[in-house]
């Protein structure tokens, strides 16, 4: 009967070890926030496939070295994949009082607020950098920020360079991490698991990203539509504001700049606009359209670069160009306009077989010109680029 009973007592502990090491079936805390005054917080992270009832876990700490910790219990339900944000009760919408209160970006993230008043036998929420943190599931902790038992001093360093602790520092855990830490007695790093940002960030809070979860974003409907571009400007256009749905994604391309679409920064030619917007999934959609941006002239003929017999070059240039003529005879004659449509160069001249005719427009302003060549054989053009 003894050795049924040991070998049954090992196979329970056997069992509840492999369980409390499964990945993604445990909530754990996702970040840590050890801000300046009483800008405290937890996140928590449910990488399960099911809603937990949060009555039944519990936020602490071990201050100071201590192997006996304080705990308040949780209330309410988290969804799958979704986080709960625990603050420091420390609101004072007067903005007076003995303590300082937290910060307003802080309590705009806040799911729930705990210990508003302290109590030396019963305050976890007022954690320093030296103080373990833990998250407790049933009475046990199944996560733990810290070592329990042990002083730093003022926190636990990092390992790799020994410049950032557990104090004045936001933590995020690193996204590949799918468990909490059980074992608080061991040696901690924070950077074995964690990520570190400035004092009092709080821009991560209310979400995280997490290996437990895939989202299917191949089989998602994209939709991002661009709703706020024309398909042609001319290079002395004013800058336009490009809209897109839904809102809340990034602009890309060549004279974009924020939500602004500058058709003399793009430049003379086709450009893509592109947007993209991130859904709570985490699956990336987007839109892309083209715009043409030209010159500010009514423009004729054929392009001259694709045209046998003539040629401008260099191109880009200081201003002096070579317009080459072969094949063509008679009377040839040439106008260049500026971005306005303004003329600001005129000639003519006599072909017979094979010319070269010196245009010299170094004296105007550095941008973008048109060459218009009228012949015998019809009107034909090119850009130029004065540089």
């Amino acid at each position: 009967m003894q050795k049924s009973f040991t070998l049954i007592v090992a196979l329970l502990a056997l069992t509840v070890s492999s369980f409390a090491q499964f990945t993604c079936s445990s909530l754990f805390i996702s970040e840590y926030v050890e801000g300046s005054g009483n800008n405290r917080a937890i996140e928590i992270y449910n990488p399960t496939t099911t809603t937990q009832d949060l009555s039944d876990y519990s936020v602490g700490r071990y201050a100071n070295g201590l192997t006996t910790g304080m705990f308040s219990t949780l209330a309410g339900t988290l969804e799958p994949y979704d986080t709960y944000v625990v603050v420091l009760d420390k609101r004072d919408p007067n903005g007076t009082g003995a303590e300082l209160p937290i910060d307003a970006a802080l309590e705009a993230v806040a799911d729930t607020f705990l210990n508003p008043v302290y109590v030396a036998s019963n305050s976890p929420m007022y954690f320093n950098g030296n103080d373990a943190v833990a998250l407790r599931h049933f009475g046990n902790d199944i996560d733990i920020i810290g070592r329990i038992g042990e002083d730093p001093g003022t926190g636990w360093f990092d390992f790799a360079t020994g410049t950032w602790s557990t104090a004045n520092q936001t933590l995020v855990r690193k996204s590949t991490v799918q468990i909490g830490d059980v074992n608080g007695t061991d040696v901690f790093y924070p950077d074995t698991e964690w990520d570190n940002y400035p004092s009092n960030t709080y821009s991560n809070l209310g979400w995280h990203t997490n290996t437990c979860y895939t989202p299917a974003c191949a089989s998602q409907t994209n939709f991002a539509n661009i709703t706020g571009l024309a398909t042609s400007y001319n290079v002395n256009d004013p800058v336009v504001t490009l809209t897109a749905t839904p809102q809340g994604g990034v602009f890309f391309g060549n004279g974009v700049f924020g939500n602004q679409f500058s058709p003399g920064s793009a430049g003379i030619g086709t450009h893509s606009i592109v947007y993209t917007i991130v859904d709570g999934n985490g699956c990336v959609h987007s839109d892309a359209l083209c715009t043409t941006v030209d010159l500010n002239v009514n423009i004729g003929g054929s392009e001259i670069a694709s045209t046998e017999g003539l040629d401008v070059y260099p191109n880009p240039g200081n201003g002096l160009f070579n317009l080459e003529v072969d094949g063509f005879d008679g009377v040839i004659s040439y106008t260049v306009y500026d971005a306005y449509g303004k003329e600001v160069k005129f000639g003519s001249f006599v072909a017979n077989g094979l010319e070269h005719e010196s245009i010299d427009i170094s004296q105007q302003a550095i941008g973008a010109y048109i060459l218009q060549v009228q012949t015998s054989r019809g009107l034909y053009h090119e850009h130029l680029i004065v540089q």
